[in-house]
C-alpha cells in the first residue's frame, strides 16, 4: 500500500511541474504582455487629459482681435474670471475700459453663433454656456463708474 501511495504522489509532482513548452508559453506571453502595459499607461493618461478638457480644471488663455482690441481673458471651470478679462491693456485707461465693453459684446456674440449651432458637443455646449453666462454677469469697469459717478451726482 506504501508503494502505491508513493507512486501516486509522483505522479501528482511529476503532472503539477510545467513541461518545457508550457515554460516557453508563459514566457511567450509575458513579452507580448510587456509593451501592451506600456498601452494601459498611455491610455489611462490619454483619458486624464481627455478629462482635463472636458471639465477644463487648467487655466486656459484665450486671446481674440474683436473691435480692434486684442481680447484677452482667462477661463477655468468653464467660467470666465472676469479680472482677466483685457487684462492686457493697463488698469484705470480709457483703451481697457472699450477693450472691456467690446470683450462684453464678443461673449454676446459667441454666446447667440453657439446657440444658433445646434450641436450636440458637450465641449461646444460649455464654451457656449461659459460665454452666455459671461454676457449676463461681466460688468465692464467703465459702466461700473458710470453707474457710481451718477448716484454721487444724484
Amino acid at each position: 500500500m506504501a508503494k502505491v501511495i508513493k507512486k501516486t504522489f509522483l505522479i501528482l509532482l511529476i503532472t503539477s511541474m510545467p513541461t518545457h513548452a508550457e515554460t516557453n508559453t508563459i514566457e511567450a506571453l509575458e513579452s507580448i504582455e510587456k509593451p501592451f502595459a506600456n498601452i494601459g499607461i498611455g491610455i489611462e493618461n490619454e483619458y486624464s487629459s481627455y478629462l482635463i478638457q472636458q471639465n477644463n480644471y487648467q487655466v486656459e488663455t484665450k486671446s481674440y482681435i474683436y473691435h480692434g482690441y486684442q481680447i484677452n481673458f482667462q477661463h477655468q471651470n468653464w467660467k470666465i474670471k472676469e479680472e482677466s478679462v483685457c487684462s492686457n491693456y493697463p488698469n484705470n485707461t480709457q483703451e481697457k475700459s472699450k477693450c472691456q465693453v467690446s470683450a462684453k459684446q464678443l461673449f454676446n456674440k459667441v454666446c447667440t453663433a453657439l446657440k444658433n449651432k445646434k450641436t450636440k458637443a458637450s465641449i461646444q455646449h460649455r464654451t457656449q454656456s461659459m460665454h452666455c453666462n459671461a454676457t449676463t454677469s461681466f460688468q465692464p469697469k467703465i459702466i461700473q463708474n458710470l453707474i457710481s459717478q451718477r448716484a454721487y451726482r444724484n
